[in-house]
């Protein structure tokens, strides 16, 4: 993984998970249509929504390397998701871990998902598995988990993922338009 931000003294993580055709060499291409320049933008806005809060808060952004994603018909199954998702889990808890030495007052770091395509999908598995607080898993031209995988994701089956007001658990998810694939899978 990499990170943009001072990872150690971090009080909110955004973790970000790539989709289909992404690798580590296609990634951080400085062209700017990657991985690196969309976490580089993350970081960019939540440090202008930062400023503006009276409670600056610390950050990070993780662009995470640690899978390789399908390259092509692959993407129809859960393989490379699942293969990924205990690492990812593992990740997240040892963020928190690593966090209670740190002087801010819940001792937990803020945890952020921001997955694109399939991203989600791995997410999806990832969520399931954590067991530490996850704030908040946003899904960006969003695959989808798979109905045989989790049909109904609801408060009880996201244990640590963030509730809003009315109990719901925090997931967000967008679709893009032109992209025909990521809707074969969508939940």
């Amino acid at each position: 993984s990499i990170a943009l931000g001072d990872l150690d003294g971090a009080e909110a993580v955004t973790i970000t998970n790539p989709g289909m055709k992404s690798h580590p060499y296609d990634n951080l291409n400085p062209d700017g249509a990657d991985m690196d320049g969309m976490a580089q933008q993350i970081y960019n806005d939540q440090n202008d929504i930062y400023r503006l809060d009276k409670n600056v808060m610390n950050h990070a952004v993780i662009i995470n390397l640690n899978y390789v994603t399908p390259q092509g018909a692959d993407v129809l199954g859960m393989g490379d998701a699942n293969r990924a998702a205990e690492r990812n889990a593992n990740s997240i808890d040892a963020l928190n871990v690593l966090g209670n030495n740190l002087s801010f007052e819940d001792k937990n770091r803020k945890i952020y998902m921001w997955n694109h395509s399939y991203g989600s999908t791995t997410a999806g598995q990832t969520i399931q598995k954590v067991g530490s607080p996850v704030e908040a898993y946003y899904n960006v031209a969003g695959a989808g988990w798979g109905y045989e995988y989790f049909e109904n994701p609801d408060a009880a089956d996201l244990e640590y993922l963030a509730k809003d007001t009315q109990g719901r658990p925090q997931m967000y998810s967008t679709l893009a338009n032109a992209d025909n694939t990521a809707r074969w899978g969508e939940t």
